[in-house]
């Protein structure tokens, strides 16, 4: 068995997200939500990569409490 290739894996997550068949249509859109939460979380978390927030300053103390 050769070993999948980018465009393999690729076509494999756009299919079980976005190509739904009866029993699994509900689970693929759940998990395309969180996968689409997930990324929102990870850019909003990450200050150095927004320009705009880290010249803010006062997220910076906000964002990291637990």
């Amino acid at each position: 068995m050769a070993w999948p290739t980018p465009r393999d894996f690729t076509q494999h997550l756009y299919d079980s997200i976005f190509l739904t068949t009866k029993e699994g249509h509900v689970r693929r859109k759940i998990y395309a939500f969180f996968l689409l939460i997930s990324l929102c979380i990870f850019f909003f978390f990450q200050p150095s990569r927004l320009p705009c927030v880290d010249s803010a300053g006062f997220w910076n103390s906000e964002i990291y409490v637990v």
